[in-house]
């Protein structure tokens, strides 16, 4: 019997969640968030990551969250931007925004001293480049709204991110932040469709890049009669 070449790989990938091991790879499944209540997000991607913030610590300040892919947001780098300094403004923070612009990245939120009533809208502004800070205070604005829309990471798809919860139960608890493609119809007004259940595969935004597959180890073998 002559000796047939065999050619053994072994690949690594790398920086793979394991909570995440049972989701089809190019997927991911709603809520986005499990961890928390992720009321009022916001997502945008920028250069090769998604960015996302929501209202997820009312009482406390302001979080910015980074990850390559949705599946591994809520299992990525979680980075707290901004502690309120100003009593005015140290309760009920509420739906922020990130926003790029010129070179600079700005987040307006909601926030009050604690009434209600006394809720304004304010921004941080970013010392440098990055989306994740190092945010100072800029001032107070005038201009109120809220919507999350975003691009998929080769810019041809339209995505919403939105919250929703799974009880009809009043209360601000139990809302968890989700993503879903919409579409256009011919009159140029949005599709939304409805609402995908808890749990169910979706393809990723296209253009999006999964964990990162490298070959750490290459050689040839040869198999023979007699062995190796």
């Amino acid at each position: 019997m002559k000796g047939k070449p065999l050619l053994v790989l072994i690949l690594l990938s790398a920086f793979v969640p394991p909570s995440h091991s049972q989701t089809p790879a190019g997927t991911f499944t709603n809520p986005l968030v499990t961890s928390r209540d992720s009321a009022d997000p916001w997502m945008v991607y920028h250069r090769g990551f998604y960015y996302f913030t929501a209202t997820l610590d009312p009482g406390g300040g302001i979080w910015v969250w980074r990850s390559r892919t949705l599946a591994g947001l809520d299992s990525g780098v979680k980075v707290k931007v901004h502690t309120p300094d100003a009593k005015e403004r140290a309760r009920q923070i509420w739906a922020p925004e990130l926003h790029l612009i010129g070179d600079r990245w700005y987040i307006y939120y909601t926030a009050s001293d604690g009434v209600d009533e006394n809720h304004r809208l304010y921004v941080l502004e970013s010392r440098g480049r990055d989306p994740l800070g190092p945010y100072s205070f800029k001032a107070r604005v005038y201009d109120p709204g809220h919507d999350g829309f975003f691009k998929s990471p080769d810019g041809r798809e339209d995505w919403i991110v939105y919250h929703g919860k799974e009880t009809g139960e009043y209360t601000y608890r139990g809302r968890t932040a989700r993503a879903q493609r919409f579409r256009w119809r011919a009159d140029g007004t949005p599709d939304f469709g409805r609402p995908v259940p808890r749990g169910v595969p979706l393809r990723a935004p296209s253009g999006e890049r999964g964990p990162r597959v490298r070959l750490i180890w290459r050689r040839r073998l040869t198999f023979g009669r007699d062995g190796l």
